[in-house]
């Protein structure tokens, strides 16, 4: 299994993430820290991840987009087609359609900030540059009529939308980054935007335990890009038991382990949290699934979700469940389910014991759907029902 451990590169851009949320000093000093060489090359990375599928661009569009930070500029080309994948090169020619420049600082705030919901007032826009400093050129351009105005439009709102739009819902996302958590075989996201949607707009830590194609490194990592486009602010980890390096990049890094190895769950936590989202999507086996919540419980943070996948497989013996409803409960994760019901009513169980207790001191609320739950941390300790209070009707026997 690979060894855990907390990265410099990580924590610097955590920094960043918070930063962007703060002054302009501040932000500065992060940007400094980590270089502004690398936040322009991330910036940029970022952008392009972000940018939707380009329609009505009618052909080859090209933005040049500039980012500059006191006497340094960075330049990029972007190339935007209907369709297609939006192609990113270092540098920008003189013959592009659309000039874009902005400063680094502000770029990043809009990026990684809390969101602000404007679309002006971050970048400098030239419409066709060369041809404003040569009249006669321009009035031969096809580029200078409204048709080729509109197609120029379509393709610079892409860019201009992907850095100020933090609005996507989480279905389309799951749809671009291809999972399998909306449409087809499972319904999860309006669950999860009912319940992560509050966490949006925070700097996160969100770990998921399986990245998906098992050993099929090609169909891999959707997930953990949707996770990154819906967390604008966030440090998204996946752990799988196959070698799966291929999906990192900036804000997403794997680790390779299995998901039914507390030594590694443990260190897992140690190194890499506190964590304000743990999903388990990874073996569906039921031990598994247990063993997991048992390891990683403790190092997610109050006000975080745990959620766990997949509860079908309790009713697989293949899984190690059972089709009779109840029958196995303590080796399920719809049994586990069942068991955190009764630990957030620990205050009001006589004797609850300790582990039922101990879980249900921090454990808020449980919400259960179709083939999913979602265990939401925090302070559980309101005192119960006080001893004065009778435990039975005061006007009659309760009925049998």
């Amino acid at each position: 299994m690979e060894q855990v451990r907390a990265d410099r590169l990580d924590e610097e851009m955590e920094e960043l993430l918070g930063a962007a949320g703060g002054s302009e000093r501040v932000l500065e000093r992060a940007i400094g820290r980590r270089g502004p060489d690398r936040v322009a090359a991330e910036a940029v990375a970022e952008i392009a991840f972000r940018c939707a599928p380009p329609s009505g661009c009618r052909g080859d569009v090209r933005v040049g987009v500039t980012l500059t930070h006191g006497p340094a500029a960075y330049g990029h080309l972007f190339r935007l087609s209907d369709g297609a994948p939006v192609k990113v090169s270092e540098g920008v020619p003189e013959n592009v359609e659309m000039r874009l420049e902005a400063r680094l600082t502000d770029v990043v705030r809009e990026l990684y900030g809390p969101a602000s919901g404007r679309s002006l007032g971050v970048f400098r826009a030239e419409l066709l540059p060369a041809l404003r400093r040569d009249a006669g050129a321009a009035a031969g351009s096809p580029d200078a009529g409204w048709e080729g105005c509109r197609r120029i439009a379509a393709a610079t709102n892409v860019i201009v939308n992907a850095v100020s739009d933090r609005a996507p819902a989480l279905d389309r996302l799951a749809l671009r980054h291809p999972t399998d958590k909306w449409g087809g075989i499972h319904w999860f996201t309006p669950h999860y935007e009912r319940h992560l949607g509050p966490l949006r707009d925070q700097v996160v830590r969100v770990l998921e335990i399986g990245i998906g194609g098992y050993d099929d490194l090609g169909e891999s990592g959707g997930s953990l890009k949707m996770w990154k486009h819906f967390f604008g602010r966030g440090l998204i980890y996946g752990v799988d038991l196959f070698d799966k390096s291929q999906c990192d990049e900036p804000r997403v890094r794997t680790l390779r382990g299995d998901q039914n190895d507390p030594d590694f769950l443990r260190r897992l936590g140690e190194e890499l949290g506190p964590f304000d989202v743990v999903i388990d999507d990874g073996s569906h086996i039921n031990e598994h699934m247990r063993t997991s919540f048992r390891e990683l419980y403790p190092y997610l943070r109050n006000g975080g979700y745990y959620v766990i996948e997949d509860l079908w497989t309790s009713y697989c013996p293949g899984y190690g469940g059972d089709e009779t409803p109840g029958r196995r409960d303590e080796a399920t994760a719809v049994g586990l389910v069942k068991e955190l019901v009764d630990a957030v009513q620990h205050e009001e169980i006589p004797e609850p014991g300790a582990r039922l207790r101990e879980t249900g001191r921090s454990l808020l609320g449980v919400h259960m759907y179709h083939n999913i739950a979602f265990l939401e941390k925090g302070v559980n300790e309101q005192g119960g029902v006080p001893p004065w209070v009778g435990r039975a009707p005061f006007w009659g026997e309760a009925p049998d």
